[in-house]
């Protein structure tokens, strides 16, 4: 409490931040969140992009726990890639990413927020392999809740003339 209360007053620099601040910094630096970009059971690391974090000697020797999908993976291809996106527009978890420009669904972002460094709206997306490169241009779809009215319709008598 004494520290907290030391820096709260040290020169106006220091600001306190929130759970949204490190959400921002953990998707401009590119890291995963479990639960929200990786789910257990379903997201490996291939298909994460987070091969670089798995033990070499450990796979090799087949000690790793399913080791086998993750040979699979490696040596076939993950279906989707896991790859961060900078939005021009609004965009949020559960939203499609589609190819430009025939519009064909190519994945869906997990997560996403305002980066004030970089004046921008990022994202992390799983999309297919063959649009996860860099400078890819691809489009966002954010679903709408059109609202609803009663149509009131009026009879109208139309006289065709026959003849």
């Amino acid at each position: 409490a004494e520290l907290a209360g030391a820096l709260l007053e040290a020169p106006s620099f220091v600001r306190p931040a929130g759970l949204m601040c490190l959400d921002v910094l953990r998707m401009e630096a590119g890291l995963v969140r479990v639960g929200t970009d990786i789910a257990p059971g379903r997201i490996t690391p291939v298909r994460a992009s987070l091969v670089w974090t798995l033990d070499q000697a450990k796979m090799r020797s087949h000690l790793m726990f399913g080791w086998q999908r993750l040979f699979f993976q490696l040596a076939k291809g993950p279906k989707f890639r896991r790859v961060g996106l900078l939005l021009d527009g609004p965009g949020h978890a559960g939203c499609r990413v589609l190819s430009n420009p025939h519009r064909q669904p190519i994945g869906e972002i997990t997560s996403s927020a305002w980066s004030p460094a970089l004046q921008s709206r990022v994202a992390m997306a799983y999309v297919r392999p063959e649009y996860a490169k860099a400078n890819q241009h691809m489009l966002v779809t954010v679903p709408y809740n059109l609202p609803t009215h009663k149509m009131r319709s009026k009879a109208i008598k139309h006289w065709i003339k026959c003849g």
